[in-house]
């Protein structure tokens, strides 16, 4: 079955960008760099990280944004402040 997904690339204010390296106990890819992060959306989560399929379509896609900044404090301990979801462009 198809899920969503988010993938983020984060600039800093000279437009460089935060990559990370996979772990090398990873399964697919281990000790690769790769953008910033990436994860799912996940049901039960408030702010809600679904998105409707209208939100999708006009592409404001709310959940996914939300998702993001979780994922950004979960694994690399960025502040939400510091990555408001009205900073994000899909």
């Amino acid at each position: 079955q198809l899920h969503r997904a988010f993938s983020v690339f984060l600039f800093d204010n000279q437009n460089r960008l935060l990559l990370q390296q996979r772990a090398s106990s990873k399964i697919t890819f281990p000790s690769v760099w790769t953008n910033t992060c990436c994860s799912h959306q996940l049901q039960g989560q408030h702010p809600s990280e679904l998105d409707a399929p209208a939100d999708i379509a006009n592409g404001t896609v709310p959940g996914a944004k939300h998702a993001a900044v979780r994922k950004l404090q979960h694994e690399l301990g960025i502040d939400p402040a510091q990555v408001p979801v009205s900073a994000f462009r899909y």
